[in-house]
């Protein structure tokens, strides 16, 4: 059986998980990198700019956010002060990282939503314009959204008062 305490252990899992976020940062740099012409377009005016291109942009640029906080958080090479490891964990990388990580959800969530609610033909064929389908991904929507602002922000967590 499988010592899952063992220090060995320990490191190679977390070096099998260090080569997996790095993987995966290179997978969505990679997608970043080859679509960044269709971003300038919209930049240098040669696409008309929607406001739906804003979503769009927060489902690119947010990740791209996260990964880099997670990255910096996880690529210290050198040991630190105590303090200082604690005040970039919590505040620098842990923080960030899952807001930008929520933010990204939210706005890609935000574009399903809209691609329900639009009059397009692809939903049109699935959804009929139906108003309860269109209701429920609505609030759906207002959930997940709700439900990412309380864990991220601490003011809005509800506390009981005696």
């Amino acid at each position: 059986m499988v010592n899952w305490q063992d220090p060995a252990r320990v490191a190679a899992d977390y070096l099998a998980f260090i080569k997996l976020i790095h993987v995966m940062a290179g997978i969505l740099i990679w997608d970043f990198v080859v679509n960044l012409p269709f971003d300038m377009s919209v930049f240098t005016k040669k696409r008309k700019l929607r406001w739906t291109f804003m979503l769009y942009l927060g489902c690119r640029w947010w990740p791209i956010l996260c990964i880099t906080v997670i990255l910096v958080g996880m690529d210290v090479g050198h040991k630190i002060n105590c303090v200082l490891q604690r005040l970039v964990k919590e505040f620098i990388s842990q923080r960030p990282a899952q807001t930008f990580a929520y933010l990204s959800f939210i706005f890609a969530s935000a574009l399903i939503v809209l691609r329900i609610w639009r009059r397009a033909k692809f939903s049109t064929a699935i959804w009929d314009r139906n108003k309860f389908a269109v209701g429920l991904a609505s609030a759906a929507w207002l959930a997940s959204t709700g439900s990412y602002l309380q864990s991220v922000h601490p003011s809005f967590q509800y506390t009981r008062r005696d």
